[in-house]
């Protein structure tokens, strides 16, 4: 069986949002994008046009991998797009749109080790569509080490015996859905393994990572094992248990009528 992956959590790298003033953009529209830093997030404001804000951590060696959180939510029109651009290429190394988050809420990325250089920057685009404004707000950034070499495709049970520490990540290499759900089982028998969401506890953090896999945010745990299910398959099940059941009753009312 693979190797369960996780990520031990060392130090974290939180940034003071507040403490930034960097606009790199500068678009020609009449009316300004601007950024106003207000108690303990900022908010981005685009009538239309962009408003480009980055977050720069010129330390960090690049052949580590991190967990990034990024707290924001968006309050008008379309969330904050990020892009996780490295020094040596100046190359988005991850993309992706934040959630729609109505209050502040958490978006976690995975990114991977990718070479021996060091730093990255953290662009942020604020997007506003004329008659259609994007109003967002940005509240905390944090970057965590994360042992990505770890990472290794899963079986449906994972069994692990370890403890996994403060903060860790369930991955899962198929392509990213909701409908993908993780559970924590005590035991490993065919009814934990078959009815997971009868038997074991749900992992509810389900994160977006390494921009296209399946992960789940795992705390202060230390379980037996753990089962993932796709929720559609169990309807289908579902569907053919019905349809059994119902031509073996009619089967069944047909030999009691001949009788």
């Amino acid at each position: 069986m693979p190797d369960f992956a996780f990520g031990n959590q060392d130090t974290k790298n939180v940034t003071n949002i507040t403490q930034f003033s960097n606009n790199i953009c500068a678009p020609d529209v009449k009316i300004k994008p601007k950024k106003d830093v207000l108690a303990g997030f900022v908010r981005y404001t685009s009538i239309e046009g962009s408003f480009c804000d980055y977050y720069s951590y010129p330390n960090l060696p690049r052949n580590q991998g991190y967990l990034i959180s990024i707290t924001s939510r968006n309050l008008e029109g379309l969330p904050l797009k990020i892009c996780i651009s490295n020094y040596l290429s100046n190359r988005c190394d991850l993309s992706a749109q934040l959630s729609s988050f109505s209050t502040f809420g958490k978006d976690v990325f995975l990114l991977p080790s990718m070479d021996e250089g060091i730093g990255f920057n953290i662009n942020l685009n604020n997007f506003g569509i004329k008659g259609t404004p994007a109003v967002n707000e940005l509240k905390s950034i944090e970057i965590t080490p994360f042992s990505y070499n770890q990472l290794a495709q899963m079986e449906t049970y994972i069994q692990t015996g370890e403890d996994l520490g403060e903060k860790s990540v369930l991955t899962y290499a198929q392509t990213f859905e909701k409908s993908w759900q993780a559970y924590e089982t005590k035991d490993r028998n065919w009814l934990t393994t078959a009815l997971p969401f009868l038997f074991g506890k749900k992992i509810k953090e389900h994160v977006l990572t390494n921009n296209w896999e399946n992960g789940w945010i795992l705390e202060n745990t230390n379980p037996k094992g753990f089962v993932i299910i796709f929720w559609p398959q169990y309807l289908e099940y579902f569907g053919f248990a019905v349809l059994i059941g119902t031509f073996a009753w009619l089967i069944l009312k047909r030999k009691i009528k001949q009788q």
